[in-house]
């Protein structure tokens, strides 16, 4: 079974897990079941990852195809990163790390840009 340190780039917050409830919410809002599933899964494993670099108590993370997800995420988003000059951290993607979501790719690479100058 995988755990939260099994993760690359899990120094996330509770921040970058918020938005991950926001984006729950917008599926509940659209009635998507199978969206609801999948962000409630995110929603999990990104309060579990937060909980762990609070409070150091590594927990599991029971659905492991959210957590595989995140490890290919964090190297397209590392790819991504590169590609403009800039280094990756994880709170770039505190309002969503869907990589395939322009938006989100602009609001993560603006927000890099404005710390790294």
């Amino acid at each position: 079974m995988l755990h939260c340190s099994d993760l690359p780039s899990t120094k996330l917050s509770w921040k970058y897990t918020w938005g991950e409830v926001l984006e729950l919410l917008e599926e509940v809002r659209k009635a998507d079941f199978q969206g609801i599933i999948s962000e409630a899964c995110d929603v999990y494993t990104c309060a579990s990852c937060a909980f762990w670099v609070t409070t150091g108590i590594d927990l599991p993370l029971v659905w492991t195809k959210s957590a595989k997800a995140w490890i290919q995420r964090v190297e397209i988003w590392k790819q991504i990163f590169a590609r403009e000059g800039l280094v990756f951290k994880v709170e770039y993607l505190r309002y969503g790390g869907n990589h395939e979501k322009p938006e989100k790719v602009a609001r993560a690479i603006s927000l890099a840009r404005s710390e790294q100058g």
